[in-house]
């Protein structure tokens, strides 16, 4: 059987089409035969250095760092919630560009543009 690969994370800094959810479920799978002291020894060697990942991980409270449970309840706060996900980042950004239209639209109709 083979080993399951893991992407590095990097936290969604743009450079590829990563997701929390994804990460953690490779990272579990190929841990899943390690302890938990193992996970959590290991974690910060699949977070992209320099990333919004690994700046996250160094600013998290110390305390978290030396639970499995917690790294992980921290990090499913951080990149599992609701409104970071991929679909309500979607939804937020379409959201975002029909305020946009309809106050450009309201400009065109305060300006008198409308029709020209």
């Amino acid at each position: 059987m083979s080993v399951q690969e893991v992407t590095p994370f990097s936290g969604g800094d743009g450079t590829n089409d990563e997701n929390g959810h994804d990460f953690l479920r490779s990272y579990e799978q190929a841990m899943a035969k390690e302890s938990d002291e193992h996970k959590l020894v290991h974690f910060r060697n699949y977070l992209r250095p320099q990333s919004i990942a690994d700046n996250w991980y160094e600013d998290i409270n110390k305390g978290v760092q030396t639970s499995w449970k917690e790294l992980r309840k921290a990090f499913s706060e951080r990149w599992l919630s609701e409104e970071t996900s991929p679909a309500s980042i979607l939804e937020k950004t379409k959201a975002v560009e029909y305020e946009r239209e309809i106050l450009e639209s309201r400009d065109q109709v305060d300006s008198g543009d409308v029709g020209k």
